[in-house]
């Protein structure tokens, strides 16, 4: 191939030779480039610590040692950090926190809702706010990584929780501008449907509403807890009215002797390894004799599409 050469200045290297094809010749692209490769963002999800619980200080040291092995992107706490929402038992939970090596997302659970009436009907939320978080529904957002908290809790339910209009609202607000590609996780304490093969186990009130909201807005994972037994499912299994076959990530206690079900007398916690094209799920259950945290057989489940047109 004929080329003609001259002299280009370039800001990199002054003096270096452009090399430009004479008219007529044909131009040789370079060969395409390798598509850079996808970071993968590890979360951790942990719920139910309930300090004020005997044996839960204990614990937490073998807890936050795998937590800090692990070195997630965030981590995220799905509620009742409290045994009875207690001022002491918020600092304990608030110390707990402060020695968690990544930035955290953290909502509220039934148990951090004083029992003392005018603070429940009132301010249920009062001393959460004094020593937890500065809102009961945060959110950690980055380029490819939104995960937002979602308050489901009550001030007249001692167990139960709701999908407020008004929180699926700020959880809409957070996503309306994330780029397509993100994962988009929601954080509550309560979950949104009934846990396979449990006939008991209730449903937050209107949760088709919020699973709907959900649906729409493309969301990837709903990380819960509540029922201190660790469920990790599509969504598509368990509500015949969504489409979007979205991860529910039911996580146990992580720390008091109240796991139930296939988990009485269990600790454990779960990971979520987001690729680029996977989800790995592995939950990681408390060994008496090792004193630490031992990871179990992966799950792995495909990544979803995103939402509609890349906005970002």
């Amino acid at each position: 191939m004929a080329v003609v050469a001259f002299p280009h200045r370039s800001p990199r290297r002054p003096g270096a030779l452009r090399v430009l094809p004479a008219a007529g010749a044909t131009i040789a692209h370079p060969p395409p480039m390798s598509r850079p490769r996808h970071r993968t963002r590890r979360i951790v999800h942990v719920s139910d610590v309930h300090f004020g619980s005997p044996g839960v200080t204990e614990r937490t040291v073998p807890l936050l040692a795998a937590i800090s092995d692990l070195a997630p992107s965030v981590v995220a706490v799905s509620g009742d950090l409290t045994r009875r929402a207690h001022p002491e038992q918020f600092r304990e939970a608030r110390r707990f926190l402060d020695a968690l090596p990544s930035p955290y997302v953290v909502v509220p659970g039934n148990h951090d809702v004083p029992f003392a009436p005018w603070l429940r009907f009132h301010r249920r939320h009062a001393r959460f706010l004094a020593h937890v978080a500065d809102e009961a529904a945060p959110c950690f957002i980055d380029d490819d990584l939104a995960v937002s908290g979602m308050d489901t809790t009550r001030g007249f339910a001692i167990d139960g929780g709701r999908a407020r209009r008004g929180a699926l609202a700020l959880v809409e607000e957070r996503f309306a501008a994330l780029p397509r590609t993100a994962f988009r996780v929601v954080v509550a304490h309560h979950p949104f449907t009934k846990q396979p093969g449990r006939r008991s186990s209730l449903a937050v009130q209107k949760a088709r509403r919020a699973l709907g909201v959900f649906d729409r807005l493309g969301v990837d994972a709903v990380l819960t807890g509540h029922r201190h037994e660790t469920v990790v499912v599509p969504v598509t299994h368990v509500a015949r009215e969504v489409e979007r076959p979205f991860l529910l990530v039911q996580a146990g206690t992580a720390t008091t002797y109240r796991g139930r079900c296939t988990e009485r007398g269990r600790n454990s916690f779960v990971t979520l390894d987001v690729g680029r094209d996977d989800v790995v799920v592995v939950r990681h259950v408390y060994d008496p004799a090792e004193d630490a945290f031992v990871a179990e057989r992966p799950q792995h489940f495909p990544r979803l599409p995103g939402p509609g047109p890349d906005v970002a």
